[in-house]
């Protein structure tokens, strides 16, 4: 009686094997990429955790679609006071930032050097400056909250960003008016020459 013998030997020709053989040529050329090396080490106990975010937040700011675009439109998801807002640039887009609108300057709402300048200039209390500044929210969540917005760059001559990295712009409602037009006209722009 003969016994055959045979051995399991894969084949090269077969599609299995070929994507099995690609898989790996992929994941081998993807290894230096995540090597570090020892030279280049950075020394993580001398970096600043508060550095870190801010530097991280200036980068995501300078980066966003709002910060590099002259117009575009917006969805406002959350007012902050009333002259910023939160807002993203589609409704299922998670590229979330706060907006600081030009042209307009809102009472403050809480205490500080900001709200004592405002309550010396028009010669209100605390108390006044906060019911004001809660109109101005008030006023930005009537005309803004849950709304598309058009957002423009101002001229050459303004900032982009203000000292809080955020992106400084004139906001253009659904109708066409002119947010800080609407703000000013309601009294609640803060700013001296307003009066």
């Amino acid at each position: 009686m003969k016994t055959h013998s045979f051995t399991l030997t894969p084949r090269l020709d077969s599609a299995a094997t070929w994507l099995v053989i690609l898989t790996l040529l992929v994941l081998a050329s993807c290894i230096p990429a995540f090597a570090q090396d020892d030279s280049a080490s950075v020394d993580h106990e001398r970096i600043n955790p508060a550095q870190a975010k801010e530097e991280a937040r200036r980068v995501y700011v300078n980066r966003h679609a709002i910060t590099n675009s002259d117009t575009i439109s917006v969805f406002v998801t959350r007012i902050v006071d009333g002259d910023t807002f939160i807002c993203v640039t589609c409704l299922t887009c998670s590229d979330s930032i706060s907006v600081r609108v030009l042209g307009l300057d809102t009472f403050e709402k809480r205490a500080g050097k900001h709200l004592d300048r405002q309550a010396r200039d028009w010669n209100y209390t605390e108390k006044e400056v906060k019911a004001k500044a809660q109109k101005g929210t008030e006023a930005a969540q009537e005309l803004l909250l849950l709304r598309q917005v058009k957002l423009h760059k101002g001229s050459g001559s303004e900032d982009n960003l203000d000292q809080h990295h955020r992106p400084l712009r004139y906001v253009q409602l659904p109708n066409g008016q002119d947010f800080s037009a609407l703000m000013r006209i309601r009294k609640l722009d803060s700013r001296k020459n307003n009066r």
